[in-house]
């Protein structure tokens, strides 16, 4: 195939065939993931590159099956490997992060499933959404409900039928939070960490710019953040053009590889200087020199994960922010966000993003939602998705549950005018299971989100096409989706947004998102329930 115009596309569709041959399915809005039900399987394809993730019991037999119709080379584990540039090697646990992490996600998830019958706090007001928004109900066997004890989201729905909605809905709340405050106070059997290296990425992006310069590698003088702020130049060195223009390009997209794999903290830097390499200046020409100091300073850091839960344990954390008219040149400010899988001992960064807004934003307020409206659409929900596909893979919906299709019940004369064309669903929805923790630092926002109400963002539909209805409709209506406030120095996004950092400040961030230098290597170590393991094949 190597050669002709297509061979992507008829690679692909190829591929999929043997793939899907042995039970493999696609998950949903995500190419090139397939997951296997039965088997307890994950298997994701960039372009010959094959990784398989689940139970490790039925790894080797799926292996098999596939290079029936394959040839594959013997596959081998993640761990000391290196795939697409990133070595994933096993580390020994840092104790005092961990509890670190423990004791700042109890801060956000210890109400999660709170009752707020339970809590003294002031009630809100009820919405108006008749009770036809959700016209699907999940029914599960009587008998097989008192058997089975409280261990997944839908056993610990089941609740006595001679009870009221009100009161059925209390008792699943109280009781899911009483599971879930054991969960974080228990201690678990074991904790697997691991990092993601990519010194030899760093490595070829400062070889390159020294190469491409004519530098010499002495004048990268250590330093203590990547970053140069916009108002550190003069008027000049923002306006003229720099030495390096005519090769800009080829150096910053070295270093953007490394940033959005594995190296975060270079993501701010890295993309403000992507941005420029149409129109270099001298003032570029310095943050790319202290940038390139920055890596070839620090390219033994890695970003660390840690995971000690089951999944149906954890959250998805996202980590809103936004930085206010931080651009010198145009007043825009820059929207960033930071993703977490996290549980009472875990803590795995998923996805991180810094991106430019569109338009200039009128208050701190308006840059906040901006950034949250592209997180929550562009990273968390994608994400979301793809969880829940993983909870009915390792936490299936027993076999003999099913779903009962009601009729709306209308309550006001709206309701029975919206009726008046209604047609029941003819397929089962998806019932959500991922939990979505929102984390902004914003006051404003979060009241926004929870009146339902932005009087002051009438003309954001006009100066950053955005529409923020789906979002307040999305996080008011969908019981798997929280928001809460995070002080400003938890908030990890915070790295994503500005580059004026001071060294303590920069240390701390740095902390916060797990990029430290690299540990000890760890040998024999296992997942938390010992049948989780990854292997690569080619």
């Amino acid at each position: 195939l190597y050669g002709h115009p297509l061979a992507g596309l008829l690679w692909d569709k190829a591929s999929e065939r043997w793939i899907t041959k042995q039970g493999f399915k696609k998950v949903q809005g995500w190419e090139c993931l397939y997951y296997h039900s039965e088997e307890q399987l994950f298997l994701g394809v960039y372009v010959d590159d094959f990784h398989m993730a689940g139970n490790k019991k039925n790894m080797s037999k799926m292996w098999d099956r596939l290079r029936k119709d394959m040839q594959l080379d013997p596959p081998v584990p993640f761990d000391g490997n290196k795939y697409l540039g990133c070595t994933q090697q096993n580390v020994r646990n840092d104790e005092k992060q961990i509890q670190e992490k423990s004791t700042l996600f109890r801060s956000f998830a210890d109400n999660t499933f709170e009752d707020p019958s339970l809590v003294s706090t002031p009630k809100k007001k009820k919405s108006k959404v008749p009770e036809c928004s959700t016209p699907e109900k999940l029914v599960l066997p009587k008998a097989k409900a008192k058997a089975k004890s409280a261990s997944s989201d839908y056993d610990k729905e089941i609740i006595k039928p001679n009870m009221s909605k009100n009161q059925k809905k209390r008792a699943a709340k109280k009781e899911a939070a009483s599971v879930f405050k054991a969960l974080l106070t228990s201690t678990p059997k074991e904790i697997q960490s691991w990092e993601y290296r990519m010194e030899g990425a760093i490595e070829g992006a400062v070889e390159r710019y020294i190469e491409m310069t004519g530098i010499k590698i002495s004048t990268l003088k250590n330093v203590a953040t990547p970053c140069m702020d916009d108002h550190s130049f003069s008027t000049a060195e923002l306006e003229e053009r720099g030495e390096v223009a005519p090769f800009a390009s080829k150096i910053v997209l070295k270093a953007l590889y490394a940033a959005r794999l594995a190296r975060p903290d270079l993501l701010w830097a890295v993309n403000s200087l992507a941005r420029e390499v149409t129109r270099w200046t001298i003032a570029c020409d310095r943050r790319l020199h202290r940038l390139m100091s920055y890596m070839h300073h620090h390219k033994d850091q890695a970003m660390r994960s840690h995971l000690g839960d089951a999944l149906m344990d954890c959250r998805i954390l996202v980590f809103a922010d936004a930085s206010f008219a931080g651009d010198a040149k145009d007043s825009k400010s820059t929207s960033g966000m930071f993703m977490v899988l996290a549980g009472p001992n875990t803590w795995c960064p998923l996805s991180w993003m810094c991106k430019k807004q569109s338009a200039v934003s009128h208050s701190s307020a308006e840059a906040e939602i901006i950034s949250l409206e592209a997180s929550m659409r562009a990273e968390a929900l994608p994400v979301m998705e793809l969880w829940d596909t993983a909870m009915d893979v390792f936490h299936p919906i027993p076999e003999n549950a099913k779903f009962e299709i009601q009729t709306p019940k209308p309550v006001t004369d709206n309701d029975w005018l919206s009726m008046v064309d209604y047609v029941p669903p003819s397929f089962h929805r998806k019932i959500d299971r991922a939990r979505i923790i929102i984390l902004e630092d914003n006051d404003a926002v979060i009241k926004m989100c929870n009146k339902q109400r932005i009087p002051a963002m009438k003309h954001v539909s006009r100066t950053h096409r955005v529409n923020l209805d789906w979002l307040i409709d999305l996080i008011a209506k969908n019981d798997t989706i929280s928001i809460r406030f995070v002080g400003t120095k938890s908030q990890a996004a915070d790295i994503m947004t500005k580059g004026s950092f001071n060294e303590a400040t920069w240390k701390a961030l740095l902390r916060l998102i797990q990029v430290q230098k690299m540990g000890s290597k760890s040998f024999d170590v296992k997942g938390p329930d010992g049948s989780v393991n990854v292997f690569i094949s080619q």
